[in-house]
């Protein structure tokens, strides 16, 4: 069975905000895209969104 997530979901789950999950949507050309199921609900498929997420180079922030 495949997992899904809701938008809200699927920005925690990258330990993003949900802000920013939306603009690496229109942004990033390589992150997985979502699926209508219908007018206002799109999910977001977790096996995609992991393998998109582990291909990504680590960047290690320091906080102030």
């Amino acid at each position: 069975m495949q997992k899904s997530l809701r938008p809200r979901d699927a920005a925690r789950f990258l330990g993003i905000s949900l802000a920013t999950f939306w603009r690496w949507q229109t942004v990033r050309e390589d992150m997985p895209r979502g699926r209508k199921l219908s007018r206002g609900v799109t999910v977001f498929d977790v096996e995609e969104l992991l393998k998109w997420r582990d291909s990504q180079p680590f960047v290690h922030r320091r906080r102030p």
